[in-house]
């Protein structure tokens, strides 16, 4: 029964052909894979309406509550603009805020916890202090946990605002500064479009669609990530029917380093959702099949002892296309040794926007 998900996400028009035995296991999929607000849009968008009275209340509760945390990213993201209004140049977002700001597909019935922007590395902590003085405050200030952002990591410490509790990180590129993959930060901003007369850019098309690659081929948590395969999908779908945009994605993963984590990418998502694409000369490596069966939705807690040692593998693969060997070494100790003090964390415990 996995397989009705990805067959709904593939043709949303087969919504309104399931039974309730169906329903029954899609809820708790979509649920467990944090796509109920989209399975709630693709809901209102095709219309199934011969479901159980149940099933159009849960998908209405799911809508009203993406509608909500979508109004609250806006009122966020117009404060973030006010906040880091005196520094020159462009203020990109990404992910999802700028789904949602640019009304692309991805921000359909999608929640994030959180705003993501990209700006060059000078401008950092110039940005960093304004948002503090307009109430956004460190969620950690412990000395190794500022050197590990600071020192090694594309992005500073989250900041949170006091009140409102509303998380930003400021990022000056899509990958660790340790990392195996180099993605070029200055490049991408150059590169970046404005969104409307908001004040706000964007990632270029290819550029946004490399640093969802980038987030989870090259550097990410496979165990829970399926929306990030949808987002992906969203975007190849929606940029692939423009002239050119193949060409200039091949062009720009080569320019930041990207090629075979994009080579991963397409090759999952297209085995996923049959996300339509040109031909692809795929080169044979064993590890897509990892990702896909990590990456194939799976109820809560159902979970085999190989489908566990899959996603093993990918984490330690993460971590090792992320910091050299001697440094991965030190900072998984310190890690290790941190967690008997649960009250100084390491890294922040958010969902990925």
């Amino acid at each position: 029964m996995t397989a009705t998900l990805l067959e709904v996400l593939r043709a949303p028009d087969r919504l309104g052909r399931l039974g309730p035995a169906d329903w029954d296991e899609l809820l708790r999929l979509a649920r467990h894979h944090r796509l109920l607000g989209r399975l709630a849009a693709e809901l209102a968008a095709h219309g199934a309406e011969g479901s159980h009275p149940v099933v159009l209340d849960v998908l209405a509760a799911a809508r009203r509550r993406a509608a909500a945390e979508q109004t609250r990213m806006r009122f966020e993201i117009d404060r973030l603009g006010r906040a880091l209004a005196p520094l020159p140049g462009p203020r990109v977002l990404m992910k999802g805020g700028a789904y949602l700001l640019a009304g692309l597909p991805p921000a359909r019935g999608r929640i994030s916890s959180d705003v993501d922007v990209l700006l060059p590395r000078d401008q950092l902590a110039e940005a960093e202090r304004l948002l503090r003085r307009s109430g956004w405050d460190p969620v950690y200030e412990d000395a190794y946990t500022q050197h590990y952002y600071r020192d090694w990591m594309h992005e500073l410490p989250p900041l949170r605002h006091r009140h409102r509790h509303a998380y930003v990180d400021l990022h000056h590129t899509i990958l660790p500064l340790t990392h195996r993959f180099r993605p070029d930060g200055a490049a991408l901003i150059a590169a970046a479009v404005p969104i409307g007369d908001s004040g706000w850019s964007m990632l270029a098309p290819a550029d946004m669609v490399l640093n969802v690659v980038a987030h989870l081929f090259a550097d990410g948590d496979f165990a829970d990530a399926l929306r990030e395969v949808v987002d992906l999908h969203d975007l190849l779908t929606a940029f692939g029917r423009e002239p050119g945009f193949w060409d200039e994605l091949a062009r720009r993963a080569e320019l930041h380093g990207l090629a075979r984590p994009l080579g991963d990418a397409l090759w999952v998502t297209r085995a996923l959702l049959e996300t339509p694409m040109p031909p692809q000369p795929w080169a044979p490596r064993p590890v897509r099949r990892l990702m896909l069966a990590a990456l194939t939705p799976r109820p809560p807690g159902d979970a085999s002892a190989a489908l566990r040692a899959v996603r093993l593998a990918l984490y330690m693969r993460s971590h090792w296309l992320r910091m050299p060997p001697v440094m991965l070494a030190r900072h998984l100790a310190i890690k290790a040794w941190r967690r008997l003090r649960p009250a100084q964390p390491l890294a922040a415990s958010r969902d990925s926007t």
